[in-house]
């Protein structure tokens, strides 16, 4: 069976050219318009997106990803029934299931708004268009048999899926007419190399902003209320260096759960079912032959070279990669009625041969004789194998080795002997699976007990949940309390219940906040669904859920909970309880955030007017200045550059991903702080600067720098496919492309009032 990488690096160029406009979405808009639209608005409101030229109302936003859904759905569906060789590496490409990008509210709402610019510009698609497209699209190997049966599978005829076609591709015609180029000159990857491999040291001391805050006296009433109502249609934001008031309230969920841990677990085991002599040997002559930690390390086998997938750029001969699809062209006469994708007379049917194996299947034209005659030939004779070189040539090999290397002989495994410390290892291992298997034993028969309690909660009449009256999800939470903590008590579980939390704050509670869903492939993107997707992917209540702690969490625990309660995202009223005090808090902080500001300016002058390092200057002084606050500290950071290369690798990518550098004394170090100190502060000036979220004011001082070598630079591998400078490039043209959506949303006005968490999947929605 061939490599599932093999197949992927066999067909890269066909990928690459089929998902062009995908990536295009990914890198170039996706991420910005889900980063810049942060601020999430009510899923209940009518209308969801204000413009000067229209509006868009939740059901037309739900519409709207139905549509994103069906275009997505046939183009993968009809890329796999045409190239069922694809469906091996359809799982490494989650991307192809995208093609037109992502269902995602954020992204069908800026396809909406070019919609509306490729009608401004006069951009038409017509159906030979759209036929041209999806040929292209399927390699020209899509046959009408294969089209009926996919638009017979999606229960969709054929005029509607063009007209939703035609729709993505004017779109994005108009996105590629439109869109900026970042032109990348020599001297900006001269600026890439320097964030690379500029390195330097700071000193930095906290300013925090809370801690002014605390000191300032609420406003009257009346101006709070005033301050509430010019922001409460806002999200809170603090992102890029500047914090944003806002009151809009998130979706929020109150969840009752069952947690089942790994060490109360493995007690029982240890105490219940202790590991025999026995079962250690079995387990070693079981597994010794699989698992390395049984093996010698100087005894395992050589790697064979022949078994590891073929390069990208060296194929082997004969390894024949189809051609990159050509960009659809706007020639196609319009028809009134959609044309055919398929058969078309300069198409090759799918089932095509290529001519040399047409010739080899006709019969011969000379007839049955000249047949038989040229079977009767005699093949050429085989050339006799030596181990000489041939005399004409001279290639004496280094080493005066006079023959070609031979392949090494495989040494046989040795094993560890089974000494105590082996022994030990291998009872831990057991104990560990075992332990494992009866929490999911367990996990299990409590998640049916909750079904039965939650089947029993359905049926009666005392309150009626559907209500979303408080009296009755006040019974609900008291009903779902008792008969969990009965569960909990007889399969020996804890039981838990949060608050009413929003997505932030449930990620941020010990133990459940950082439970992901059992048995998920972190190596496959998107294959990890988190507690947030868990608990808010529906408004549905008393829904039994099972999960697991996650590779961030310390525990091994499991987890089967519901939810009791779900509040979704909406305007509040400002005697909305918890609301008065949040205004007040916003009030505050913004209050306080030029307070700290002054008081940073203040310290950093006293460091610019000394000759004495940092920490000696501000000894003694307080954050906010008066002697009853908390003390100023002074840190120095490790050397840092503004980029890094991440030493995690990226299971999607050939070379480690960039992140910005962790400057260690600094929390929450972003782009713009980065600027400040690279750019903006030379080696021993002092300045002040936020934090990314604007929580902290830093007083910052340049102690040392170790610039980029410019000789270096001249034979650095500026433009390989594993160079970091090009992925700096690519970061360039996402700011890019920032702003041009940022202009576009200036010029329609653009006011949102949705939140992609509480918006329901549009149907089908996988």
């Amino acid at each position: 069976m061939q490599s599932p990488f093999k197949i992927l690096r066999q067909y890269q160029k066909v990928l690459l050219a089929t998902m062009a406009v995908v990536a295009m979405i990914s890198f170039g808009v996706g991420g910005i318009i889900t980063r810049m639209t942060g601020s999430r608005g009510s899923a209940q409101a009518d209308v969801v997106v204000e413009t000067n030229v229209d509006n868009l109302t939740q059901d037309g936003l739900r519409k709207l990803m139905h549509r994103r859904y069906l275009a997505n759905a046939f183009m993968y569906k009809a890329l796999l029934a045409s190239n069922p060789e694809y469906e091996k590496i359809a799982q490494f490409m989650p991307s192809l299931a995208q093609q037109f990008g992502s269902q995602s509210p954020q992204e069908v709402e800026f396809a909406w708004l070019m919609l509306h610019e490729a009608r401004r510009l006069g951009v038409v698609v017509d159906n030979a268009q759209i036929a041209d497209f999806i040929r292209q699209a399927t390699n020209r190997k899509l046959s009408e048999a294969q089209f009926s049966r996919v638009l017979e599978s999606m229960q969709i005829k054929a005029p509607e899926l063009y007209d939703i076609l035609r729709d993505e591709l004017q779109w994005q015609t108009a996105y590629r007419l439109m869109s900026p180029v970042a032109a990348q000159s020599p001297e900006q990857f001269w600026k890439y190399y320097r964030q690379l491999h500029t390195r330097q040291k700071i000193e930095v001391a906290p300013v925090p902003i809370k801690d002014f805050a605390s000191g300032i006296e609420p406003p009257p009433a009346a101006s709070l209320e005033k301050f509430f109502s010019s922001h409460k249609t806002q999200f809170e934001t603090s992102a890029n260096g500047e914090y944003r008031p806002g009151f809009r309230q998130p979706p929020k969920v109150k969840l009752h759960y069952l947690q089942f841990t790994y060490l109360g677990v493995e007690e029982q085991i240890l105490k219940n079912s202790p590991v025999t002599d026995k079962e250690i040997e079995e387990y070693y002559e079981a597994k010794k032959t699989i698992d390395r930690r049984f093996q010698d390390v100087d005894s395992a086998p050589p790697v064979d070279n022949e078994s590891l997938p073929i390069d990208a750029e060296v194929a082997p001969e004969g390894d024949k990669r189809p051609e990159p699809p050509a960009t659809p062209t706007d020639e196609s006469p319009e028809n009134s009625e959609p044309e055919s994708p398929c058969g078309a007379p300069e198409d090759k049917p799918a089932d095509d041969k290529p001519a040399d194996d047409q010739a080899a299947d006709k019969p011969d034209a000379d007839g049955p004789a000249k047949a038989e005659a040229k079977s009767n030939e005699s093949p050429p004779p085989a050339e006799e194998e030596s181990d000489e070189q041939p005399a004409t040539e001279d290639k004496t090999p280094p080493f005066g080795a006079g023959k070609p290397p031979r392949k090494p002989a495989v040494r046989p495994l040795k094993f560890k002997p089974l000494n105590d410390e082996l022994r030990d290892l291998i009872r831990e291992s057991i104990v560990h699976e075992r332990t494992l298997a009866r929490m999911k034993e367990v996990a299990s028969k409590a998640a049916d007990a909750l079904r039965d309690v939650g089947l029993e909660l359905a049926q009666q009449k005392e309150f009626d949940i559907s209500r979303g009256k408080p009296e009755d999800l006040a019974r609900l939470a008291d009903r779902s309390r008792e008969k969990l903590q009965e569960i909990a008590e007889k399969f020996a579980a804890k039981f838990g219940e949060t608050g009413l939390v929003s997505a932030r704050e449930l990620t941020e509670l010990p133990g459940i906040g950082k439970a992901q869903e059992p048995d998920a492939n972190e190596f496959v993107p998107g294959g990890v669904r988190t507690i947030v997707d868990l608990a808010f992917d529906s408004d549905a209540l008393c829904r039994v859920v099972e999960a697991e702690a996650g590779a961030s969490s310390a525990s091994r625990d499991m987890y089967v909970f519901w939810k009791v309660q779900h509040v979704p995202a909406h305007v509040p009223t400002f005697d909305e309880p918890g609301v008065k005090e949040q205004a007040l808090e916003a009030w505050k902080l913004q209050q306080a955030l030029p307070e700290a500001k002054k008081r940073a300016e203040q310290l950093a002058e006293l460091v610019r007017n000394s000759k004495e390092s940092m920490s000696a200057v501000l000894a003694g002084q307080t954050v906010t200045g008066s002697a009853k606050a908390l003390a100023l500290t002074v840190q120095e950071s490790p050397e840092f550059s503004w980029w890094r290369e991440s030493s995690a690798p990226d299971t999607s990518m050939r070379q480690p991903p960039l992140q910005l550098s962790k400057p260690v004394v600094v929390t929450g170090a972003g782009m713009k702080f980065m600027e400040f100190v690279f750019d903006e502060l030379d080696e021993g000036d002092v300045g002040v600067v936020l934090n990314e979220d604007a929580s902290v004011c830093y007083v910052v001082k340049v102690i040392s720098r170790r610039p980029a070598d410019r000789e270096a630079f001249k034979s650095a591998p500026l433009f390989s496919t594993t160079s970091p400078y090009g992925r700096l490039a690519q970061f360039g043209q996402q700011v890019a492309n920032r702003e041009f959506i940022q202009q576009l949303e200036k010029a329609y006005a653009v006011k949102r009032h949705f939140d992609s968490a509480a918006m329901p999947a549009a149907d089908g929605d996988e």
